[in-house]
């Protein structure tokens, strides 16, 4: 086989091999959310409670958020759901935080957190998921974020 053959063949064969590489799809980056606050009996009815939570964008590009569900645990133990069903955008690199309405399913894991988290830090799990629309597309973000609620975080 000619020099030139073999180069004419590789050259073939590298086109067909990178023209898989560029592809229009963006995979998006991180969205970060995490506990702010949790404000027990701050005008929620029964069975009802305000979490602040805080989400950051870590992309360079704006993002939707078209609704998103958040299941709560302090120290292990399951406190309720939290649903946003209120669009919002975030910008690139950038941060919200929002108020959200929980429904509390157990009482009693908030109410060891209104006693016991004025004195000591709570240890707090969030499994998150967020639905975002591009184009006719949706897209479901799953994460799951935990971290310190010291006694300062938390409301009076």
């Amino acid at each position: 086989m000619h020099p030139q053959r073999i180069i004419l063949l590789l050259s073939a064969l590298s086109c067909l091999v990178f023209s898989g590489c560029n592809s229009s799809k963006a995979d998006l980056g991180e969205i970060g959310i995490s506990l702010v606050d949790i404000k027990p009996g701050s005008g929620a009815t029964a069975g009802e409670t305000i979490v602040t939570l805080r989400f950051v964008n870590e992309n360079i590009v704006p993002f939707g958020v078209n609704s998103s569900t958040h299941r709560l645990l302090l120290n292990g133990t399951l406190v309720g759901r939290a649903v946003n069903a209120t669009p919002f955008g975030l910008a690139p690199m950038n941060m919200t935080t929002r108020d959200i309405i929980l429904q509390v399913e157990n009482p009693s894991a908030l109410s060891q957190f209104g006693r016991s988290g004025r004195a000591t830090a709570v240890t707090y799990q969030l499994e998150n998921e967020i639905i975002a629309m591009r184009g006719d597309t949706r897209h479901r973000l799953r994460s799951k974020t935990s971290g310190p609620l010291s006694p300062a975080d938390s409301g009076p």
